[in-house]
């Protein structure tokens, strides 16, 4: 019989990630501060210029 796996038993804790990304959306006003360019917003994240015609993208895999 297969054990069941949920994502507290393995030690994740989605109310925590959950204020952790509230915390995170502040952030978001600081945005318009960047020296390249204009940040491009786009549905599961967001890419930073930097440096000519090149962006960055900032994103941590995460589960769930």
């Amino acid at each position: 019989m297969s054990r069941k796996i949920t994502y507290a038993a393995v030690g994740v804790d989605r109310e925590l990630r959950a204020e952790a990304k509230k915390a995170l959306r502040l952030l978001k006003s600081t945005y318009r501060f960047s020296c390249y360019g204009e940040i491009v917003q786009l549905p599961f994240g967001n890419v930073f210029p930097f440096r000519g015609d090149c962006y960055l993208d900032l994103v941590i895999e995460g589960v769930g």
